[in-house]
């Protein structure tokens, strides 16, 4: 997966400039290009795995609208129940 965002730390100066709305549908989502962070749009469950986790290192919790995620998501598992929006 590309990940466009590797060697490029982290600040207030960039932040993202497009986002695309992820909508698992009963199968797993790759994010390709890996965004920098995903928002959550609606209270339910988010479950990922972040870029540098095994695939079995699932990351899964009961989120409210407008959580962040901490780390920077490189596939949306099909148990997502929320609206997730990335930030690219």
């Amino acid at each position: 997966m590309t990940d466009l965002y590797e060697s490029q730390a982290d600040s207030r100066d960039h932040l993202g400039k497009c986002g695309r709305n992820v909508t698992p549908s009963g199968s797993d989502v790759d994010l390709d290009p890996v965004p920098k962070a995903i928002f959550v749009a609606t209270d339910r469950v988010l479950s990922y795995v972040p870029a540098d986790n095994a695939d079995g290192a699932v990351v899964t919790m009961t989120v409210t609208a407008g959580f962040a995620a901490y780390h920077r998501p490189r596939r949306i598992k099909a148990a997502t129940t929320c609206v997730v929006w990335t930030v690219e």
